[in-house]
């Protein structure tokens, strides 16, 4: 498939903190729940402790607190970390071009290209761009330093040719 002229390029290997701006967008949800119910749990505990009730049930509700508390805060950088080591073949530079009538992604030998159509979903987090093709799948996109177009107008122009107003997720 021919994109047209390139409007934007970017050589781009999938890192840390692009995994857990992907992992931010899926899983922020499930992530406060667990701070949250970490929290909760933790002042009950201490209500617990108040009341006199320092035996074993309030020993243990201020561990899980603790464990829920720790496991919200860190879900996203876990479960990042944990996606990049199974995926080793995201970790080889790759070419996304970004042209008048679709997209392209250059790895080596292999190429793909789609159309602007094909896009799903548009998300913005922790400075990433993150074309969904599928709820799942994503191609990211650091926004700094582009090879080819200004940064600071390509969510602008992705919203103009998907006709997707980009999600802005997280901080």
């Amino acid at each position: 498939m021919d994109i047209g002229e390139v409007r934007f390029e970017k050589t781009y290997t999938v890192d840390l903190d692009g995994m857990r701006a992907l992992t931010h967008v899926l899983h922020a949800r499930r992530g406060r729940i667990g701070a949250l119910l970490g929290g909760f749990v933790i002042v009950l505990s201490i209500f617990m402790f108040l009341l006199d009730a320092r035996d074993l049930h309030a020993v243990l509700s201020l561990i899980l607190g603790l464990i829920g508390l720790v496991y919200g805060v860190l879900f996203t950088r876990i479960v990042a970390s944990r996606s990049l080591k199974k995926q080793r073949s995201l970790l080889v530079p790759t070419l996304r071009r970004f042209g008048e009538d679709g997209f392209s992604i250059e790895s080596g030998t292999s190429y793909f290209a789609t159309r602007y159509a094909d896009i799903q979903r548009i998300a913005l987090a922790r400075g990433y761009a993150l074309l969904f093709a599928t709820d799942i799948t994503a191609t990211i996109i650091p926004l700094s330093d582009f090879d080819v177009g200004d940064p600071a107008r390509f969510l602008g122009f992705l919203e103009k040719k998907t006709g997707i107003i980009v999600e802005r997720v997280g901080k």
